[in-house]
């Protein structure tokens, strides 16, 4: 927060100027009843009763003068008159459609460039980018389960979605999709795990049964199944050559019950694509999930459980994970993110040099972490992150407000970013995409989201 009003000031410090130098009179003559510069001068002080008293002398002389809205609206803000400080803002904005306008009024409000992904109706889930243009999510929007309401307890399907546009065409119709679909380096075909059969044979086909592995070729519409439903598995994701795909499984009775069943530890495996067979990668002591080979083709990236967390002797689902690296040429593995830094199963994703990661990360024990949010915002505190894979260099993109983030992904070219927003209570799940080059939203933007019902 403190490092984003430092970031208002010196935005009002230019435009502030900028204003001035546009007005060579009220340069020379700061003090003349009804200028802008005086109207600074009273807004740095403090004194915004006397700010808008000079610039309503100002919009006397310019009704249709845009620093003078601008500047009102920001009075206005500061002494909490919020729709009044959204109405000259518009205005402004009407006037002036400038970046320097739309950045401040962006950080005043604390808003980022998140656009929502497709209608928005139903349950979005687990965006998965094609293109900086085009994505795929899982959806639910029909009523599978014939109990004449659409619920989380119905089918999840994948859908298309044309970005800009919003336009949604349904890609795999209403299946028990089990996770989300990963494409192929080429954009061509994607990999997801789904449930199809009633595998423990109590009469009904649910989340329940085991998942089998399928892939899906965008071009020619085709599925194939690749790991058949005699374990359970999910998590799949293509090699960078395309040639396998990584996924996880639970086929070992690690807890000793008698069952192999999802209360055991997951494990990586790779299936080759060319010669049809399947090895085991990488086994943890807890379970070892979501795997992703990067692009260099050296290192697997998995969330995993590997360490006793809660200091009872054992290493189980009761602990936490973390995210972890698998040096794939000499095997030995390294922590990336800690368990301490709150990461959960789907809230990592890997592209070239980036990792887009939800954490909180753990300041250490010298401060605690609203301290550390408090005084460097863009690297402490619970929010989505941008990684560096190369020396660990962290920033904060998306500021969470009332919502939960979960489930990023990055474009082909590291430039968009798409995630998933659900609210406290986990009854709405929406997906968003942000642009991380153009992390300002236009003035057309702005101005919608300033007429927009406020809450």
């Amino acid at each position: 927060m403190l490092k984003r009003l430092v970031t208002v000031a010196v935005l009002l410090a230019f435009i502030f100027a900028s204003s001035c130098t546009s007005n060579e009179q009220e340069q020379s003559q700061p003090e003349v009843k009804g200028s802008v510069q005086a109207a600074r001068t009273h807004y740095i002080k403090g004194d915004y009763e006397k700010a808008e008293m000079e610039l309503f002398e100002v919009l006397k002389k310019d009704n249709e003068n845009p620093y003078a809205y601008f500047y009102l609206g920001f009075c206005a803000f500061r002494q909490a008159r919020f729709d009044e400080a959204r109405k000259y803002l518009i205005e402004a904005l009407r006037l002036n459609p400038s970046t320097e306008f739309c950045k401040a009024i962006q950080e005043l409000f604390q808003l980022e460039n998140s656009r929502i992904m497709g209608s928005g109706k139903g349950f979005w889930f687990a965006p998965t980018l094609l293109s900086n243009s085009r994505s795929l999510a899982l959806t639910i929007m029909d009523d599978t389960n014939g109990d004449n309401r659409v619920s989380l307890e119905d089918n999840t399907q994948i859908v298309h979605v044309q970005l800009e546009s919003r336009q949604t065409s349904v890609l795999l119709p209403p299946e028990h999709i089990y996770a989300p679909s990963q494409a192929s380096p080429d954009g061509k075909r994607i990999v997801y795990a789904s449930i199809r059969t009633d595998t423990n044979g109590d009469g009904v086909v649910n989340q329940e049964d085991n998942a089998g592995i399928y892939s899906f070729d965008l071009e020619n519409r085709k599925e194939t199944e690749l790991i058949d439903a005699s374990f359970h598995n999910s998590d799949a994701s293509f090699a960078p050559d395309g040639k396998s795909v990584y996924f996880a499984s639970v086929r070992i009775d690690s807890n000793k019950d008698g069952y192999i069943d999802r209360s055991d530890n997951f494990a990586v495996y790779r299936h080759d694509l060319i010669q049809h067979t399947t090895t085991k990668v990488l086994g943890l002591a807890g379970d070892c999930r979501r795997p992703f080979v990067t692009d260099d083709e050296n290192s697997l990236l998995v969330w995993g459980v590997n360490e006793d967390t809660d200091d009872n002797g054992a290493i189980n689902s009761a602990d936490y994970g973390g995210v972890y690296r698998y040096d794939l040429a000499n095997p030995r593995l390294e922590p990336l993110i800690h368990w301490y830094d709150k990461v959960n199963i789907f809230d990592f994703f890997p592209r070239g040099d980036k990792l887009a990661v939800v954490m909180d990360p753990d300041p250490g024990e010298e401060r605690d972490r609203y301290e550390a949010e408090r005084d460097d915002p863009e690297k402490f505190g619970f929010g989505l992150y941008i990684m560096s894979l190369d020396d660990g260099e962290r920033k904060k993109v998306i500021y969470p407000t009332r919502e939960v983030l979960a489930q990023p992904t990055l474009s082909p070219d590291g430039s968009v970013l798409a995630f998933q927003r659900r609210n406290m209570q986990g009854t709405e799940f929406v997906c968003y995409y942000y642009e991380l080059d153009k992390p300002y939203l236009t003035a057309r933007e702005l101005t919608k989201i300033l007429k927009s019902p406020w809450d």
